[in-house]
């Protein structure tokens, strides 16, 4: 009977030790684990800390370029419609009214110089694009503005 409990005893004793051990394995992979992602996250930190400081630049770069294409523009050439920057049919900077007048200038657009860009306005700015050999999206970039503002005067 003696040697019955002594080996309940050992057994239970056997059991809770492997628990333990396995308890201490799976915790010790866990921290293992936390530490590579908590590594990975560091990493991501400074990878996004550099392209906002690439993205500055830009922005900045950008901001100077416009400086000095626009020149000294008129108040009224400075001025974004509202209507042209929501729907994205110009991206730089220049009015409605500048790409009507240039379009005009350069032969692909006749409708009235109203500083709305409307589906003729596009249809000029798309046609003025395939005649110059560029993107034809019917949106004024940098390489379709530098192309087209030639035809301002």
């Amino acid at each position: 009977m003696l040697l019955r409990l002594l080996l309940a005893v050992a057994l239970v004793a056997g059991l809770a030790g492997c628990s333990t051990m396995k308890k201490t394995s799976r915790t010790d992979e866990m921290n293992t684990r936390i530490g590579d992602l908590e590594g990975q996250l560091d990493a991501k930190d400074t990878e996004i800390a550099q392209l906002k400081g690439e993205v500055q630049e830009l922005s900045e770069q950008i901001k100077m370029k416009q400086a000095l294409s626009s020149g000294a523009a008129s108040s009224e050439g400075s001025e974004m419609a509202s209507s042209a920057s929501s729907d994205g049919a110009i991206r730089v900077k220049a009015s409605p009214r500048q790409v009507q007048l240039a379009l005009q200038g350069a032969g692909f657009y006749s409708g009235p110089v109203d500083g709305k860009i409307g589906a003729k306005t596009r249809k000029a700015i798309s046609e003025f694009q395939r005649a110059h050999n560029l993107k034809a999206d019917g949106v004024i970039g940098k390489q379709t503005w530098t192309e087209l503002k030639t035809y301002l005067d």
